[in-house]
């Protein structure tokens, strides 16, 4: 997906001159679609990963489900700590994904860092209305130097350890990437910023990951039994957002948190399950 980074870019920074109603209608149906989609076959990815070890995919199943409703069920007993956790955890899975086929890295560590840099730079670059939504979900205010501090730290421990890992060429590459993503996020709206990463640079390279790990292909044919095989949770994961949706006021203050929210709670266990197939599918190569 790299050499199409460009290309996402282009479009990240012309979005951002539509009208900002517009920019959340692309922004939300590009997470219901590919970006819910590229976890919606985790139960397949279990099945395979787990099949050969004699494990009960019953069992992995209600595990599955269970971890989500925690998810969802923290947020209202310990936001502050369950939004935390989900910054986290999404900033590891954001560096682990995005460093798949880039540089030479291992580290946890490392990963974590860089997704969170990009969880900074959305941030900040969108500072007000970052406030309110974790004011809304935590009922606590954080200031904008907090956020600065953070972002200029990130930044460097980020960029020293590329540049430590690589060779000239690709840490240039690398930095291109951060500028350009800079450019989209500070030229567009928080919802839209998050969308576009989230679907253009980890949705999209996840599904391919799975893709070659369920299929050993990426074709029509294992696209389409890909999908008809999420089509169950797809739907599942889309009916429990409208029935929150239908209980609560149509608010923007009140959809952008509550839908950061449902996105965590389904996080939480794709995580562990793309740990797995990352960690199985290096012990193949």
């Amino acid at each position: 997906m790299q050499k199409f980074s460009p290309f996402f870019v282009l479009f990240g920074l012309i979005a951002g001159f539509l009208d900002v109603n517009v920019q959340y209608i692309i922004a939300v149906l590009g997470i219901v679609t590919v970006g819910i989609l590229h976890g919606a076959n985790d139960l397949q990815i279990i099945k395979q990963i787990f099949t050969e070890n004699g494990r009960n995919i019953n069992k992995n199943f209600l595990l599955y489900l269970g971890v989500v409703l925690l998810g969802g069920l923290l947020f209202f007993i310990v936001p502050t700590i369950a939004l935390a956790f989900f910054v986290g955890i999404s900033a590891y899975h954001f560096g682990e994904q995005h460093f798949e086929n880039r540089l030479k890295v291992s580290s946890r560590l490392f990963f974590t860092l860089y997704g969170g840099l990009i969880f900074s730079l959305i941030f900040y670059s969108h500072l007000t209305e970052t406030q309110a939504v974790i004011s809304s979900i935590t009922g606590i205010q954080i200031s904008s130097q907090i956020f600065l501090g953070v972002l200029l730290c990130l930044g460097i421990a980020v960029l020293v350890w590329m540049f430590r890992l690589s060779h000239i060429k690709s840490f240039f590459r690398e930095s291109l990437v951060l500028i350009g993503l800079s450019m989209v996020f500070w030229n567009s709206s928080l919802l839209f910023s998050f969308a576009f990463y989230f679907c253009f640079f980890h949705s999209f390279p996840s599904l391919r990951s799975q893709l070659n790990f369920l299929f050993g292909e990426i074709s029509a044919a294992s696209i389409y039994t890909y999908i008809r095989q999420s089509f169950l949770y797809w739907v599942l994961a889309l009916g429990g957002l409208a029935g929150v949706y239908s209980f609560i006021p149509w608010e923007y203050s009140r959809v952008l948190p509550l839908f950061f929210v449902f996105l965590a709670a389904i996080t939480f266990p794709h995580v562990v399950v793309m740990g797995y197939l990352f960690h199985k599918s290096s012990k193949a190569a």
